[in-house]
């Protein structure tokens, strides 16, 4: 499937994956800040990646096993 936005694959894999249990709000708070970063000149800080690190990982991680359970 192609998606045209990070905000429509995040409404994506909500609503299609619930058994993956990502936060909304969480993902909402990160595209933002991108956008705010890239389109706005606005600095993402040293503290805000490290705030969301961990979480960050445990999505790519979680992502990382579903996409291999699917290709078994």
């Amino acid at each position: 499937m192609k998606i045209r936005t990070h905000e429509c694959l995040f409404a994506f894999l909500c609503e299609k994956h619930p058994e993956i249990e990502f936060s909304w709000s969480f993902l909402e708070e990160v595209r933002r800040k991108r956008n705010r970063s890239i389109y706005y000149g606005e600095p993402a800080t040293y503290q805000d990646w490290k705030r969301i690190e961990l979480q960050l990982n445990v999505y790519i991680a979680t992502i990382r096993k579903a996409i291999q359970e699917k290709l078994k």
